[in-house]
């Protein structure tokens, strides 16, 4: 591990945790005067506004916590991983909302958990806020993740690509079963707005579905057809 490395974990980390340790501190105080509003008071928005506060930093703290692990166990093996991953939970976020999975999943969150930071992130999550573009915006993150992907690999590269292409297809693969789930009325209809009025608008969910398969199978074959080929290239050398 090179000297900045270490030095990025070193500070980083303790610059996390005071940051945890003061948001908490925050967060205490919003909840403590939220606390301390008389009853006939709490019907204002005075009192709302101070425990949304609250909850907020509370939720900032509990980020602020994971980024002081993050940085606690940096590594190059980390960065690859989080840089991957995050795309994953952006996309599939965004599948759990579109798909309304995630509508049940909210009503079994207990009300005593702060809510600002699940707004923040589900908000966040559906930017922008004009439909028309988030078909745009999903396409933008998958080719983020591919780049990622193609980019922090290390192996030859018509793996890479073969790789890379399995990573979008898992990705993809989670929407058209949590409709056929959870929306099955949407089922048999069009994937996103942006196939309207295109030579694309009978591509319906079932078909996704089924090509995501296809394609997952043709990609693990190509890529084991691709290691063979290359074991009895060595083969033959050794030979």
């Amino acid at each position: 591990m090179g000297p900045k490395l270490l030095i990025i974990r070193s500070l980083g980390s303790r610059a996390s945790c005071w940051a945890a340790v003061a948001l908490v501190a925050a967060s205490v105080f919003y909840f403590t005067r939220s606390a301390s509003t008389p009853p006939p008071d709490r019907i204002y928005g005075s009192y709302h506004a101070l425990q949304s506060t609250a909850e907020l930093f509370a939720g900032y703290a509990i980020l602020a916590a994971i980024a002081a692990l993050w940085m606690r166990y940096l590594s190059r093996k980390l960065v690859v991983a989080t840089a991957t991953v995050f795309p994953l939970i952006v996309l599939n976020t965004a599948f759990l909302w579109t798909s309304g999975v995630l509508g049940y999943v909210l009503l079994l969150v207990p009300t005593w958990v702060p809510q600002g930071p699940i707004v923040a992130w589900l908000s966040l999550i559906q930017f922008p806020t004009v439909r028309a573009a988030l078909d745009y915006y999903y396409a933008g993150w998958l080719g983020v993740l591919f780049l990622l992907v193609l980019s922090l690999m290390t192996s030859a590269w018509p793996r890479r690509i073969i790789r890379s292409l399995e990573v979008i297809v898992l990705a993809v693969l989670p929407l058209p079963v949590e409709v056929f789930l959870f929306d099955r009325r949407e089922f048999f209809i069009h994937v996103v707005d942006a196939q309207i009025r295109t030579p694309f608008q009978w591509f319906t969910n079932f078909d996704l579905l089924a090509s995501m398969l296809a394609a997952l199978l043709g990609l693990i074959a190509m890529e084991r057809l691709i290691l063979t080929s290359r074991l009895g290239e060595r083969l033959a050398r050794a030979g």
